[in-house]
């Protein structure tokens, strides 16, 4: 019974992917590929070097497109994919989204760029 109830439990984990969710550091940021999922509007106002751009709401609400701006970008569903937001709900959000729709090593970064902001007087891009 209990090797049943193992499988299982191994079997959920490898059939659903888990996604981790790690605080906002720089450290965080290296050797993965950042999405930025804040509208195109804040993100022009500052970002992070080298960030991907695909926002995950617009100003009338939920984007649609999400997952096929993505796809347009040939964003490797293997890759190391890291999300971040203002705060950490959004990314949340697209994190589960990419999860769900077969990307392989999902980071949510909580706290987000406010996070980076202010615990670490990180230096971001401003247009």
């Amino acid at each position: 019974m209990k090797k049943i109830i193992f499988i299982l439990c191994f079997s959920s984990c490898v059939l659903f992917g888990k996604i981790s969710n790690i605080l906002a550091t720089p450290e965080a940021l290296n050797d993965v590929l950042l999405i930025d999922v804040r509208t195109k509007e804040e993100f022009k106002s500052f970002h992070i070097a080298g960030a991907l751009n695909v926002p995950i709401t617009t100003q009338n609400g939920y984007n649609a497109d999400f997952l096929n701006e993505l796809e347009a970008l040939n964003v490797d569903k293997n890759k190391k994919i890291a999300v971040i937001c203002k705060s950490g709900a959004r990314s949340s959000a697209a994190a589960k989204l990419l999860d769900k729709n077969g990307y392989k090593d999902v980071v949510n970064l909580k706290g987000g760029v406010e996070r980076l902001a202010k615990e670490y007087d990180y230096k971001f891009i401003k247009e």
